[in-house]
């Protein structure tokens, strides 16, 4: 059996084109639903962090069975649900917000949430994490006064909010 003997330079541009490959990918899993520092908390408190299999904030449904299944009442379907969650659908995020949770991330610091449906232990979460992270502004959208909030300090989201 005859080997295909590749030169030293080819074997160098195979090699960078494949590193560029893997960068453009990391890139674009990042830009399109990585959400580096992302995370969620759920009614109860719960914080989920986005990473490893989960992608996309609506994913955290799965990990909280009784909002799964009112998700997949709601929405008609396990599939629906999933392509919901994979678009980043606004009805999907309401349908969230409505249920008490909480979107956030870390880079750059920004939440979402109902204020009316929200629990404080959620927002004492957040405020933890801001800690942790020497968090000094957030942007936050309260959805159900459609209100945003840019660059708003840790003080002034604990006097709004808690």
């Amino acid at each position: 059996m005859n080997h295909l003997k590749i030169s030293p330079i080819v074997e160098i541009v195979l090699k960078i084109h494949r590193i560029k490959l893997l960068v453009e990918q990391m890139i674009l899993k990042e830009s399109l639903g990585g959400w580096a520092g992302g995370f969620v908390f759920a009614p109860d408190g719960k914080y989920i962090p986005l990473g490893g299999m989960m992608m996309y904030h609506g994913e955290t449904l799965r990990l909280i069975p009784k909002l799964w299944n009112i998700a997949v009442k709601e929405f008609g379907g396990e599939d629906q649900v999933d392509r919901e969650a994979s678009a980043g659908s606004d009805d999907l995020y309401n349908f969230m917000y409505k249920h008490g949770m909480v979107r956030g991330g870390k880079t750059p610091p920004w939440l979402a949430f109902d204020s009316r449906k929200v629990s404080s232990k959620s927002l004492m979460g957040v405020l933890q994490i801001a800690k942790e992270s020497n968090i000094k502004f957030m942007d936050v959208e309260d959805v159900h006064n459609r209100n945003y909030y840019r660059h708003m300090s840790v003080d002034e989201f604990i006097e709004k909010f808690l």
